[in-house]
């Protein structure tokens, strides 16, 4: 029986983009139960543009609108493109939260120094401190989150059955690591440079570890995250680790495989996250990983897979930890197998199984009967 259902993706196409190949490896496995069509979040502010985005989507059944706070110009009060969306989409949508929308707090008690402009933003926004969250995530009929600190938190807002959990799929991926008598280098990380990614902290494992190689397998992905990069650059050079660190910048896949493959382990060693791509990624590459005990990084552990956690609470047991694994073949490919079989039985096929369901039901609570 051919598709009935039409579904419109929102999600970027044609950038480089996580979220973009997020969207575009989901849609595949899609393809044979739905009429698919997407739109393309407008890349600049423009009230006007975004109004008529979703009107695109005026002849679907059901829009599943893929949301992380920069897609949609960071939503704030008067500012507020995913508001301006969400408002005139005449189906109902699903929402894939990559990370939350971002909440609303007064500048007097986050920013120092604190300037005249500050305050009139502050008194600007008074009337929308207290509701602004619940009323950001009214605007789905359903949420799909992939951290249980999210799925909780939006339960509340909005009601636990509006809200489903999965962890973040495992790409397809074209090479797998093997465990080998020699690598091109020791660590690697993977993704998009950003400074929430807590690169810094490698450098003191690095000078503590003198052996040691480590790859930044990335380029920025904005203004915010060059303006980071040149830093960690400068800290590279002022350590003297420029023959021990590597920064390649933008990889397109395929060159990334590879030379992932060629690296003992991957290390994240994130300060913060709602969830992670570039971990997925090294998962789907059967790497040996290693992660900071981050919430959204943990519960990858808790599922099965191949995932060595770094404490962020003491960076100093670091080094011994990182060496420790790096020194014992037999557990890293432990490791490897463990992720090998995690990416196997959380692919984006069995993220498909959970979201049909919530398409279908959304569908056909939308028509008229």
């Amino acid at each position: 029986m051919s598709p009935s259902i039409q579904l419109t993706i929102v999600a970027p196409q044609g950038r480089v983009c996580g979220i973009g190949d997020y969207a575009g490896f989901l849609a595949n496995a899609l393809e044979n139960e739905f009429v698919l069509s997407w739109i393309d979040p407008p890349p600049g502010p423009s009230a006007g543009d975004w109004l008529r985005a979703a009107a695109q989507a005026d002849c679907a059944d059901v829009v599943h609108v893929h949301f992380e706070p920069s897609l949609f110009s960071i939503p704030r009060p008067y500012i507020n493109r995913f508001a301006t969306f969400m408002k005139r989409l005449r189906p109902p949508a699903m929402v894939t939260l990559h990370d939350a929308i971002p909440q609303l707090r007064p500048r007097f008690v986050e920013k120092r120094p604190y300037a005249f402009t500050d305050l009139v933003r502050d008194l600007a926004y008074v009337p929308f401190y207290l509701p602004w969250e619940k009323i950001q995530y009214q605007r789905a009929q359903h949420w799909l989150v992939h951290s249980p600190s999210l799925r909780d938190r939006l339960g509340q807002l909005v009601g636990h059955e509006r809200v489903s959990l999965a962890l973040h799929p495992i790409p397809p991926a074209e090479r797998v690591w093997s465990p080998a008598k020699a690598y091109s280098f020791d660590l690697i990380s993977l993704g998009f440079v950003k400074a929430h990614k807590g690169y810094l902290k490698m450098l003191d494992v690095l000078s503590r570890l003198p052996h040691l190689t480590w790859v930044v397998a990335g380029g920025p992905q904005d203004h915010y995250d060059r303006i980071f990069a040149d830093r960690l650059m400068s800290a590279v050079k002022r350590c003297g680790l420029q023959d021990r660190v590597i920064m390649t910048g933008y990889l397109n896949r395929r060159d990334l495989e590879q030379l992932a493959v060629k690296c003992k382990a991957a290390v994240f060693p994130f300060e913060w996250a709602a969830g992670s791509g570039s971990l997925t990624w090294a998962i789907a590459l059967g790497l040996p990983v290693l992660a900071t005990d981050l919430p959204a990084l943990v519960q990858y552990r808790e599922a099965g897979a191949g995932v060595e956690l770094l404490p962020l609470n003491h960076c100093g047991s670091w080094p011994g930890l990182i060496d420790s694994l790096l020194q014992d073949m037999a557990s890293m490919t432990v490791l490897s197998n463990a992720n090998r079989q995690f990416a196997h039985n959380h692919s984006y096929g069995a993220l498909a199984d959970i979201v049909i369901p919530l398409y279908r039901r959304l569908a056909q609570a939308g028509r008229p009967s």
